[in-house]
């Protein structure tokens, strides 16, 4: 719980109460950079991220709901037991992510990009939409289960 008190704590640079660090909700990130952040256990509902760089973080068994992430860039992030329900991802990048036993349900990337190796192990439930401008090969995809 420390890292994420410490993530909440850059996130909105002023007190949270150790009850409201669990959740963001209709929260609206736009222009933000954060780097080297340990995000674990989190929920995070109907929030919007635009213009945000996430470098070197790692997102462990943080869930992700009605979320939307706008020409985002993720620099060596890890998704480890994370969840994405109902997200959208426009005009994204991700260079050298990984993605390992993240669950991605209902979610669309839309003109999103990524650079080096991504693996992606993850499984998915109803509706995954990818239109990437860069196809993955297969060896990118390590896992996807449906």
């Amino acid at each position: 719980m420390q890292t994420l008190t410490m993530f909440q704590n850059l996130l909105f640079q002023d007190e949270i109460t150790s009850d409201e660090f669990q959740l963001l909700e209709n929260k609206s990130y736009i222009s933000k950079s954060y780097k080297d952040i340990p995000l674990s256990g989190a929920r995070v509902l109907n929030t919007i991220f635009e213009d945000v760089i996430f470098e070197n973080c790692v997102f462990f068994a943080t869930e992700f709901h009605d979320s939307i992430f706008i020409n985002c860039l993720f620099i060596n992030c890890q998704f480890k037991f994370a969840s994405f329900a109902t997200c959208n991802f426009e005009s994204c990048q991700f260079d050298g992510c990984t993605w390992a036993k993240t669950g991605l349900q209902n979610s669309e990337f839309n003109l999103c990009s990524q650079t080096k190796n991504i693996g992606f192990e993850v499984s998915t439930v109803g509706t995954l939409s990818f239109d990437m401008t860069r196809t993955l090969s297969t060896d990118q995809f390590l896992l996807i289960t449906a």
